[in-house]
Parts: C-alpha cells; sequence; structure tokens
C-alpha cells in the first residue's frame, strides 16, 4: 500500500457503521484500493499520475465496467487524503449513511 492508501485504511480497518472494508481488492482483473462487498463500493486513492490524458481515460473506463457489475467507485486524491483527511472520513461516513 502506499503512504496515502495506509493513512486511509486506518480509518477503514475500524469498520465505520459497521461495514468491513478490504484493501487490494481483486476483482475482474482490477485490484480495487479498498472495496466494501456488503455495499458493492470502490475506494481508490490516485497519485499525480491520474492526471495524465490516458490514465484519465482509463479511469473512467474502469468506473464505468465496474459501475456495470453494480460497483460503486469513490476516488479521492492523494492530496485530499494527506491534507484533509477529516473531510474524506466525513465524505466517507455520508455515503454509508446513504447505503
Amino acid at each position: 500500500m502506499t503512504e496515502t492508501e495506509t493513512i486511509l485504511w486506518e480509518y477503514l480497518r475500524t469498520k465505520p457503521n459497521g461495514l468491513k472494508w478490504r484493501r487490494q481488492h481483486p476483482i475482474a482483473g482490477y485490484v480495487l484500493d479498498f472495496y466494501c462487498h456488503h455495499i458493492k463500493t470502490s475506494i481508490e486513492i490516485d497519485g499525480g499520475y491520474h492526471l495524465s490524458t490516458d490514465q484519465t481515460l482509463k479511469d473512467k473506463e474502469r468506473t464505468a465496467y465496474l459501475n456495470d457489475l453494480g460497483i460503486n467507485e469513490v476516488r479521492f486524491t492523494n492530496k485530499q487524503v494527506e491534507k484533509n483527511i477529516e473531510s474524506v472520513m466525513e465524505k466517507i461516513n455520508l455515503l454509508l449513511k446513504e447505503e
């Protein structure tokens, strides 16, 4: 795991809202940073290379494919996790309340 994934894992491993998260979970040829089977949701932490045009297109294709499988994909940047983990956790909590 990357440093930012480790930061977020410290929160997700506490099972917010009683939900178990898996890290580095393989699905359909992809490895999801974090995945909760119960609510079919993936959380991805994007580094700087995700800003390139080529990678942005690949990410959109991946998200669309996962959505077709019924998996909701939520993305945060490294910077969001590093600089404002409280906001990231708040957004995750809002997502979990919607489920």
